[in-house]
């Protein structure tokens, strides 16, 4: 499959909003197929803090509340670490593991002899099985 380009159409296409930008590149090849990428630009926005008086009014309760707040009635929180790392042995273990399966996977194929197979146990005739129902 050939990738080099035949025809790009143009300039590519961008599509802008306040925030982003869009950028389009789009590519035919050789072989009939079509490749097309975007590539997506956040833009800096100049933002302003709200006033003051924009913002919403906390009602007299809620601020009596807050301000007299005593925080000697609040309980103790014991925090417990969850996550628990691996002892040294599993890491050894580990190791030993990715090393053995490293050799695995790269062990030569081609290395390895053909072999043949040979029967250790054979079979009685038929002279030995009469021989062995006379005696019986």
């Amino acid at each position: 499959m050939s990738r080099s380009r035949q025809l790009c159409l143009g300039p590519s296409p961008t599509f802008r909003t306040p925030e982003v930008q869009f950028v389009f590149n789009h590519e035919f090849y050789s072989n009939g197929s079509f490749f097309m990428i975007c590539f997506c630009r956040v833009l800096p926005i100049a933002m302003s803090s709200p006033k003051k008086e924009d913002l919403p009014a906390v009602p007299s309760a809620m601020k009596d509340e807050l301000a007299n707040f005593d925080s000697g009635k609040m309980k103790h929180a014991h925090t417990v670490e969850k996550k628990v790392l691996p002892s040294t042995e599993e890491i050894k273990q580990e190791k030993e593991q990715q090393e053995l399966l490293k050799g695995i996977k790269s062990y030569d194929p081609s290395k390895l002899r053909p072999t043949e197979t040979q029967e250790k146990n054979e079979l009685p005739t038929k002279e030995t099985i009469a021989l062995e129902k006379g005696a019986a």
